[in-house]
């Protein structure tokens, strides 16, 4: 099974290929706080990438930097080089958006979602 839900807001405006209409990707800030060894409470932030395809394009345009969003996905990695070296890259295929707190949206408006 490869299934993947994630809340988070955007950290960036999505990045969109030049046709407009293949791809979009943007990162998903996940915030978590817990309590360390000595008690102390520690926030962390990870960062993942989100890639959507076809129709999902159209909504991605629709996010900016800061927009909260549902994502359910799959994992995807995959191998890549830069500057003469190998990396790995794992990333979440987007299935479906749910729109939750877009800044552009009047107070009051219903959640939306897109799906692929």
């Amino acid at each position: 099974m490869n299934s993947v839900n994630l809340i988070g807001r955007l950290g960036q405006d999505p990045r969109i290929d030049e046709e407009g209409q293949k791809w979009a990707s943007f990162s998903l800030a996940l915030n978590r706080v817990y309590r360390n060894d000595s008690g102390d409470k520690v926030e962390h932030t990870d960062w993942i990438t989100i890639v959507a395809f076809n129709g999902l394009v159209r909504s991605a345009k629709r996010l900016s930097q800061g927009d909260r969003v549902g994502i359910e996905g799959r994992l995807r990695s995959r191998v890549y080089e830069k500057d003469g070296e190998r990396r790995t890259a794992v990333e979440v295929l987007a299935d479906r958006i749910h729109f939750l707190n877009l800044k552009d949206r009047p107070e009051g408006v219903a959640e939306e979602e897109e799906e692929q």
